[in-house]
């Protein structure tokens, strides 16, 4: 067993960690939650990784995202995130896509031969869009919610879409996948209200502590499912 995952092993067996390595899960979004779930993955022995992101890491993202520190401004998340991966598992394949996901674009999607896809991007068209192309081809799927404006890691639950409350942007996704038929989304939510942000703008306030934790149950989610639908709990 490779010494990197032989702690691992103890907990979900060799066969699991056999299994985890001939996997496929593509992270859409490599920002504060999208971040902590790719290095997870990695950490968790997911052979095989695809980041999705063609935004550069900002100088405003230091507060909150992996990838972000000051020898990492302007590059792309995507391929800071690659260089991560490989520091920790230097036997994971990682492809890297320096691109938004455009809604509508199936041809991409069907690319990826995911295995699982992890849906942390912003844009709700593009979530939508994923949503419903994971719902049609029966590809497993978890999907972040909003956790800007939040303080209370401890109150972020996963549950279906029409299970949640509070949550402005669950609501608007449970009205337009409800409309294109799309009857189940599993999803990581806040259940504490947002805080008004300080300042003028529309632009979120977030902290360090609460998108981690999203991320971190994202891909806790992902590798127990991988491991259930090959058999192993």
């Amino acid at each position: 067993m490779d010494g990197i995952f032989s702690r691992t092993a103890r907990v979900i067996g060799e066969e699991g960690v056999a299994l985890l390595a001939e996997k496929t899960v593509a992270v859409f979004g490599i920002g504060g939650v999208g971040s902590y779930a790719a290095e997870a993955l990695a950490r968790a022995g997911v052979g095989h990784l695809i980041f999705v992101d063609g935004d550069e890491v900002d100088i405003s993202n230091l507060n909150r995202q992996l990838v972000a520190d000051l020898t990492t401004v302007g590059r792309n998340k995507a391929e800071v995130m690659k260089e991560r991966a490989l520091r920790v598992n230097p036997s994971c394949d990682v492809r890297v896509c320096t691109c938004f996901y455009q809604a509508g674009d199936e041809d991409f999607l069907k690319g990826l031969h995911a295995d699982f896809i992890i849906d942390a991007i912003d844009d709700v068209p593009a979530k939508l869009a994923l949503a419903e192309f994971c719902w049609r081809e029966k590809i497993p799927e978890i999907s972040s919610m909003g956790t800007g404006n939040r303080l209370c890691p401890e109150m972020l639950r996963i549950t279906d879409i029409y299970k949640t409350s509070v949550c402005h942007l669950a609501r608007k996704m449970r009205r337009e996948l409800k409309v294109r038929g799309v009857r189940r989304l599993p999803v990581v939510y806040s259940e504490e209200l947002p805080r008004k942000p300080e300042g003028e703008g529309s632009t979120p306030g977030s902290v360090s502590f609460v998108p981690p934790v999203s991320g971190m149950m994202m891909a806790g989610y992902a590798v127990r499912r991988l491991l259930e639908d090959g058999g192993i709990r």
